[in-house]
């Protein structure tokens, strides 16, 4: 799994050895940077994969969810392409739950996300970075009516 920036220019990839692979689209031969993936104590050698990243506009920040095999904790990592600092953003406690469709606002200040609490049950939230990581639920599909 991976993703283009917003410019184009950039490609990541995640790849079985744990690793986000940052590549040039002109020169697809060789990764500009790899990255090695934080793995939680508890973690096995490898996660079960990264399903989708959002990247800041300014294409400097990545966020991106993941899941641990061994405890099934869902997360929420960033990763400043210019420094590798990984900083863990979210931790959800719902086992077999689902986090997709990460994003991060221009002002880098909320990372966006959906959570998929079974088979019915879909949650929009945000995170606010410089508030303590603080979650603000955002909507509920409960809360959505529309007509039949």
């Amino acid at each position: 799994n991976g993703g283009f920036s917003p410019s184009r220019n950039y490609f990541v990839l995640y790849s079985q050895q744990n690793q986000l692979l940052l590549y040039n689209i002109s020169d697809l031969s060789m990764p500009l940077k790899s990255f090695a993936l934080p793995l939680p104590v508890s973690s096995k050698p490898i996660f079960h994969g990264i399903s989708n990243v959002g990247w800041s506009l300014d294409e400097q920040i990545l966020v991106f969810p993941t899941t641990d095999p061994v405890s099934y904790k869902n997360y929420i990592y960033s990763l400043n392409l210019q420094t590798g600092e990984f900083l863990p953003q979210y931790t959800s406690e719902n086992l077999g739950g689902a986090i997709n469709d990460v994003c991060i606002s221009s002002s880098k200040r909320f990372i966006v996300f959906t959570l998929r609490d079974g088979p019915e049950s879909v949650f929009l939230k945000a995170i606010d970075t410089k508030d303590n990581n603080r979650i603000i639920d955002i909507l509920h599909e409960s809360d959505i009516s529309l007509p039949h």
